[in-house]
């Protein structure tokens, strides 16, 4: 109930934020996870790059799968240009497994290994078909040829003999 009194005038006004994360007078905003911690951010956060403060909700639900240790080991396991790809596989991963929590990511590629599996015999019996349609066609051209009938001369009609 406290939040919805009218603000006096007597307090400060809220600090406003600088476009590289710092607020005016030279303090850094802490990041999601030291947020989630509730310390203050150092400036050699291995974690802020990859989890601002504004995404403090993606750092829980990462937290909630990995842990802050697991996720420290694989920043220390990847080499400097790898470290992004690895946050944003970890992220992934997490949102994927909040989605999908009994196979996960491991799921999503079973389910796209069958419907490329599913599509490919599609398109086998389709060729299939096509092949079957220009047999057929081939003999309705011999056929006439040989019953003395002459070959299509209108443009409209030249378009069945070019498959």
């Amino acid at each position: 109930m406290a939040s919805m009194l009218p603000s006096s005038s007597s307090e400060p006004p809220s600090p406003t934020r600088s476009p590289k994360g710092t607020l005016r007078g030279g303090k850094r905003e802490s990041c999601a996870a030291c947020k989630h911690q509730r310390r203050r951010c150092s400036s050699g956060c291995s974690l802020a790059p990859y989890f601002p403060a504004s995404e403090a909700d993606m750092f829980k639900i990462v937290h909630g799968l990995f842990g802050i240790c697991n996720v420290l080991k694989i920043l220390e396991q990847a080499t400097d240009e790898l470290k992004a790809d690895a946050m944003r596989s970890v992220k992934y991963e997490a949102i994927i497994r909040q989605l999908h929590p009994v196979h996960g990511c491991k799921g999503i590629v079973y389910d796209l290994c069958r419907m490329l599996t599913e599509e490919s015999e599609k398109l086998k019996l389709l060729k299939t078909q096509l092949a079957i349609c220009k047999s057929q066609n081939g003999n309705q051209i011999r056929g006439s040829i040989t019953n003395g009938n002459e070959m299509p001369t209108g443009e409209s009609d030249l378009y069945l003999y070019d498959l």
